[in-house]
């Protein structure tokens, strides 16, 4: 553990490009911010929860760019804009930006499901992209009211222990996202995502000591 860098916790999409990165700045934000800074946007809806689905719908009519958008309500993790999700998902051009905060906050891949990959983003055809909207909406209408009315990620709550798993087992998108939110309310701490295991291992251990044992 070292002195917050914010070179080092990154919001990155599905397709591995970064997005921008977690800024302290955003904890303290009480309106949306005016750029189109998605890290500052995505710093502002951890630390806003309750204002996450006004202040994107607000984002969208202004013109920010939906990869920037979409970015942040998944990082969000806010199950209320889920519905909202599914609708946006249904336009073509901005499906898979849609289909990538579904699954991260829900945790259904919906390409998986068709045997798709977000690594092939660019080829996947139009066919291939309505499945996976499909998908998307069978599953949330079986699986939907399941789900924490709350703030979530990859299905459930922020709890320690899934948060601890996701930082050992998970996606480097979502352990990313992860580190963010085990250490939202820390002033002067980071989990070194990229930093080789026995360092990670380390971290982990003063992170959750009592989950050390199961990790």
């Amino acid at each position: 553990m070292r002195a917050y860098r914010s070179e080092e916790l990154r919001f990155t999409d599905a397709f591995g490009r970064v997005r921008g990165h977690y800024t302290h700045n955003g904890r303290g934000l009480k309106e949306l911010p005016d750029s189109s800074d998605v890290g500052l946007l995505c710093s502002y809806v951890m630390a806003n929860p309750e204002h996450t689905q006004s202040c994107l719908k607000q984002a969208i009519a202004k013109g920010e760019d939906p990869a920037v958008v979409f970015m942040a309500a998944g990082v969000s993790g806010e199950t209320a804009m889920l519905a909202w999700l599914l609708q946006c998902a249904g336009q073509t051009e901005i499906t898979l930006l849609a289909l990538d905060a579904f699954r991260r906050i829900t945790g259904f891949d919906a390409l998986s499901a068709q045997g798709l990959s977000w690594k092939l983003g660019h080829t996947i055809k139009k066919a291939g992209l309505t499945a996976s909207h499909q998908a998307a909406q069978t599953w949330f209408d079986q699986h939907g009211v399941s789900l924490p009315k709350s703030n979530c990620f990859l299905g459930r709550n922020f709890d320690r222990k899934k948060l601890a798993h996701v930082l050992r087992h998970g996606y480097q998108s979502d352990r990313e996202v992860a580190a963010m939110r085990s250490l939202v309310d820390a002033n002067s701490q980071v989990f070194p995502v990229r930093s080789k295991s026995s360092i990670q291992r380390t971290a982990l251990n003063q992170l959750f000591p009592e989950t050390s044992e199961a990790l």
